[in-house]
């Protein structure tokens, strides 16, 4: 699923065809239409450049976009071994959705994070993605976690699985479950964005 993405995105050629986007072939280079964000997102940028270089990459720095994704504004400031990986990780997310894309292709962007801030993130992207109506493809072993996040779950292009995906309700679910037992958020830096909480 992995050459799949990067093929969908315009990283690979695929050795047969041609990959379409609105009647038209994905260019391997410039504005991609079709984001990839990876699993390992500190390998996803370069080493060298502030977090604020990172996201300038992409464009115009979107401030609602980062406060959506809960991305604190002193982290633009560090580089990404200053941060910690769901940190950066925020930020590709962030990079990947500026400007008019289409559809943002997760792969395993979780797979790495604790379940709390795999709910957080997945619950700030389904947002995001919902409101924008566009669509996503996600690549994971997960299947739990598909069948909470996707609508259709498939498995060597065969459809094994229709859900709801993500409601709200279990967004806001998930996202209570990161207070500790007397109600305080674990993190100093928590705060809502919107109808979920996330760290900052």
């Amino acid at each position: 699923m992995w050459t799949l993405g990067r093929v969908l995105a315009g990283y690979l050629r695929p050795v047969e065809g041609t990959v379409l986007l609105g009647g038209r072939p994905i260019l391997p280079a410039g504005f991609r239409p079709v984001p990839m964000i990876h699993q390992h997102p500190e390998r996803a940028v370069n080493p060298r450049w502030r977090l604020r270089q990172v996201l300038e990459e992409a464009g115009e720095i979107d401030q609602n976009l980062l406060e959506r994704l809960a991305v604190h504004p002193s982290w633009l400031r560090r580089y990404p071994h200053e941060v910690s990986g769901g940190e950066v990780q925020r930020v590709c997310i962030a990079r990947a959705l500026s400007g008019p894309v289409r559809h943002p292709i997760a792969d395993e962007i979780t797979g790495l994070l604790d379940a709390i801030t795999q709910a957080q993130i997945f619950g700030s992207l389904l947002s995001i993605v919902r409101e924008r109506q566009i669509g996503w493809l996600g690549i994971s072993h997960d299947l739990p976690l598909l069948r909470r996040v996707a609508d259709r779950i498939t498995d060597g292009g065969k459809l094994i699985g229709r859900t709801g995906g993500m409601s709200e309700n279990t967004m806001e679910r998930d996202n209570e479950n990161a207070c500790s037992s007397t109600g305080q958020p674990l993190s100093p830096f928590y705060r809502p964005v919107g109808r979920y909480r996330a760290p900052i």
